[in-house]
């Protein structure tokens, strides 16, 4: 998620100072990702930390992070995914707190919560808020 989140900055940067054609689309673009990223954080606040690309084989956890988030790389041999439920090639996500994906959470939410639309906008303050108090309560 580290990865991606940071996409919400830049699109809303295009959708406030822009070329004009773009400013609107820009803004459907945060609404579909935030479809994603929102899904993405418990009812307690906790943000997941990543989707890899599937099971790891033989590695531990911590050692294997790399490796998973690289589908038909080194994670479970497939070459593609397919969307299909439960037929082997699910992709893993990991529900683990990773304080840099958490702290980037409530920052790229909160600043979408300024740019975009009613209710996106309220949405987005909403989940950041609850981000950042799980943030505080674990440390």
């Amino acid at each position: 998620m580290f990865l991606t989140l940071g996409n919400l900055e830049a699109l809303g940067q295009i959708s406030e100072f822009g070329h004009p054609a773009f400013r609107e689309k820009a803004l459907e673009e945060m609404e579909w990702g935030n479809r994603y990223f929102h899904h993405m954080i418990t009812d307690e606040g906790r943000v997941y930390e990543d989707v890899g690309g599937g099971a790891n084989r033989t590695i531990n956890y911590e050692d294997a992070w790399w490796n998973e988030n690289h589908p038909g790389v080194t994670a479970a041999g497939d070459m593609d995914f397919d969307n299909i439920p439960l037929n082997g090639i699910e992709r893993h996500v990991r529900t683990n707190y990773n304080p840099l994906v958490q702290l980037e959470f409530v920052r790229y939410q909160a600043k979408a919560s300024t740019i975009m639309n009613s209710p996106h906008k309220n949405n987005c303050l909403v989940l950041a808020d609850r981000a950042w108090k799980y943030a505080e309560s674990v440390g």
